[in-house]
């Protein structure tokens, strides 16, 4: 992941030589948190349900070479956790990190409104636990492409959105110690719906 950075780094630094002064870096934000809990009833008697817990962040940093086309890269982490209801000693939860480089085309770009898509590589890897011990370690590599909106309210702030996807996401899971098993999968996906929907905060420099 080291690399990776350093990589991306390196390139902002060229381009930033070797385009022109039009050229713009950007940064964006996003979050959200949920948490789902409640009762069953059953023969007059109720019971309280376990409560489910979900928190997510992301951080985007872009830099536009030119007026439609850009490059970056995005770090996701999603944290996901169940807490027995009986017992709130007890837990089950899920880690994961993404760090997802892309190139982004604009085939709208005027001054308050930029429409395209991002090409996106994936790379992502998690844990998941609870209590007691770590469980399962997971790991995942792919591609994809995700149109994207972005709307300037003014020179320096506007809003995002990403909408839908076409991915390839390969993904292994293991034991977090040892090497008893090891489970892999291969998937291709699309994504049009409403629950695809990600809004973020954009900020050009």
């Amino acid at each position: 992941m080291k690399k990776i950075f350093k990589t991306f780094m390196a390139a902002v630094a060229f381009a930033s030589v070797t385009t022109s002064a039009d050229a713009q870096l950007f940064l964006t934000g996003n979050f959200g948190m949920s948490n789902t809990s409640g009762e069953n009833e059953v023969l007059n008697k109720s019971s309280k349900t376990d409560s489910h817990n979900v928190f997510h962040f992301g951080v985007e940093a872009g830099y536009y070479f030119s007026d439609n086309m850009a490059f970056g890269l995005e770090i996701r982490y999603n944290h996901d956790k169940v807490k027995n209801a009986a017992d709130k000693k007890k837990w089950t939860a899920d880690n994961g990190c993404e760090f997802n480089p892309y190139f982004r085309y604009d085939f709208i770009a005027s001054e308050k409104v930029n429409f395209g898509v991002k090409a996106k590589g994936i790379f992502g890897f998690g844990k998941e636990k609870d209590q007691d011990n770590d469980h399962t370690k997971n790991s995942e590599i792919g591609f994809g492409f995700f149109p994207v909106l972005n709307y300037k309210f003014n020179s320096k702030w506007g809003a995002g959105v990403e909408f839908g996807s076409l991915y390839y996401l390969h993904t292994t899971d293991k034991p977090a110690s040892g090497d008893a098993y090891k489970n892999t999968t291969n998937r291709w996906s699309t994504n049009i719906s409403l629950e695809s929907l990600r809004f973020s905060v954009v900020y050009t420099f």
